[in-house]
């Protein structure tokens, strides 16, 4: 028997201080064992990949190493080995996530991937709007739908840094940057953009943007 979704109430507090009750669809939860690709493990995972390549730059500008390099500071395990093992868990979580019987492709949880935000899998776009095409809010904002696309982007991005390092040999996602540009990157310039970057973006975010239950993108969990 099809379920309809669960919806439950939820306070949340505007910039204002105003108090607005919304509704919001708890996303299905899976087996934490079991690798599977879902919305909530989504936002999980691109949350981690957040964090993950913004401490690889700052590793980077401590010790001039990329994240694999730092792992292997860590463990002291040769650095082959760190590659192999680091490559292998994510290729076995790929893999099985993929698995036609488990809970990937269960029919609850395809109803409940359903439920993201259009994208570029989905309905065409009107090139005129990209931020329709990329599934982001308008504007800057700490809303849903701009936390999953930057959560995307640092996926693809603390990706490319870890296959970008081995091919390499070593560099982290700095010391790559700098190839194209074929020069080094200089660490005092790097740790001052690194710093107005995050500035401008939590300044523009706080003070200028959108917040969730305004744009009423509740939906994305």
């Amino acid at each position: 028997m099809a379920r309809g979704p669960s919806l439950k109430p939820k306070n949340q507090k505007g910039k204002l201080g105003n108090i607005a009750k919304v509704q919001y669809d708890d996303a299905k939860e899976t087996n934490p064992l079991q690798s599977a690709f879902t919305r909530r493990r989504e936002i999980w995972v691109g949350r981690t990949a957040m964090t993950g390549f913004l401490s690889a730059v700052i590793g980077e500008l401590l010790t001039g190493r990329g994240a694999l390099g730092q792992l292997q500071l860590e463990t002291r395990l040769p650095q082959n080995v760190i590659n192999w093992a680091v490559f292998g868990i994510v290729a076995f979580n790929f893999v099985t996530a993929l698995n036609p019987f488990g809970p990937t492709f269960d029919e609850d949880n395809q109803a409940d991937v359903r439920k993201r935000p259009a994208g570029p899998t989905q309905k065409a776009m009107d090139p005129s709007k990209p931020a329709e095409y990329f599934g982001t809010s308008k504007g800057f904002g700490f809303t849903k739908k701009n936390e999953l696309f930057v959560g995307r982007v640092a996926m693809l991005g603390f990706a490319s840094e870890l296959i970008g390092e081995v091919l390499t040999k070593g560099k982290g996602p700095l010391g790559q940057i700098g190839i194209p540009l074929n020069t080094e990157v200089n660490p005092q310039y790097a740790t001052f953009a690194l710093a107005v970057w995050v500035g401008f973006f939590l300044f523009a975010a706080i003070g200028f943007g959108n917040w969730g239950q305004q744009e009423g993108d509740n939906e994305i969990y």
